[in-house]
């Protein structure tokens, strides 16, 4: 744990919007449905629905409009991808300085 952590800064708000991130995760073709949200997370639909505003709003979350449903949307998948590439990249420079230390003189 990082030695800036604080537990007087955390948001419950935040941790709530957090916590539908993760139950929406690996539900993007059906989506989940509000009141499974609160059933899962034991929150008023009020405060659900609130949070997944914000989460649309920023990218996180999207509404399928034929089911009304929610599920991600692109921008954690995009993170993810970024995150990936970054760590190929490190792969290759990691397996480059193996390959010029292994060789025999």
């Amino acid at each position: 744990m990082s030695r800036d952590f604080n537990p007087d800064h955390v948001s419950p708000l935040v941790q709530r919007t957090l916590d539908l991130v993760i139950l929406l995760a690996g539900n993007e073709f059906s989506g989940v449905s509000v009141t499974e949200l609160c059933s899962a997370t034991k929150l008023r639909s009020d405060t659900v629905v609130r949070s997944l505003a914000n989460l649309v709003a920023a990218g996180w979350a999207e509404k399928i409009i034929e089911t009304g449903r929610y599920r991600l949307a692109a921008k954690p998948v995009q993170i993810a991808l970024a995150f990936s590439t970054a760590l190929d990249r490190a792969q290759s420079q990691v397996d480059s300085i193996r390959n010029r230390y292994s060789r025999q003189p």
